[in-house]
């Protein structure tokens, strides 16, 4: 059986691993990235590229579009961009060339609901195994790794 180890973080508890561009591929580690389309956690870690890399932009929502968003004691607007049916096949392809054993790191910028989506994803297509917590991902990242996976079957 195919099983990768996954482990997701925060953008800033990442950063805390001390993994860059001069060490990343001294591991055999992968590594998704996944940045807000705008402002602060736009910024990726790894500027270089890399063949265990991945850095992708889009935020978390479901939807395109303006969206609040809390800051400090009130609200931002944005312009939230959400996941593409393009960037959950790129995701779905660098998720299947990693070899078995291996470990998957994922970010994003608070580690809660779009990294959580990906290893949902890794944890019940890869790892044949059902328990995971659907609550706490973004349903539109998962979504999207769950059509891509059922129409490549």
């Amino acid at each position: 059986m195919h099983k990768i180890n996954v482990h997701t973080y925060s953008y800033n508890a990442f950063k805390e691993t001390g993994v860059n561009d001069d060490n990343v591929e001294s591991f055999s580690d992968y590594y998704i990235c996944i940045h807000a389309s705008g402002y602060i956690y736009s910024h990726p870690i790894f500027k270089k590229n890399h063949y265990n890399v991945l850095n992708l932009w889009f935020d978390d929502t479901v939807k395109t579009g303006l969206k609040a968003i809390p800051w400090n004691n009130t609200y931002r607007i944005i312009y939230a961009k959400a996941i593409t049916v393009k960037q959950a096949k790129i995701i779905y392809n660098f998720i299947h060339r990693i070899k078995n054993g291996c470990d998957l790191h994922i970010y994003c910028p608070m580690g809660e609901s779009r990294s959580i989506a990906i290893c949902n994803y890794v944890t019940k297509y890869i790892n044949n195994y059902d328990h995971i917590i659907p609550k706490w991902h973004n349903k539109l990242v998962f979504n999207l790794l769950e059509e891509v996976h059922n129409a490549r079957i």
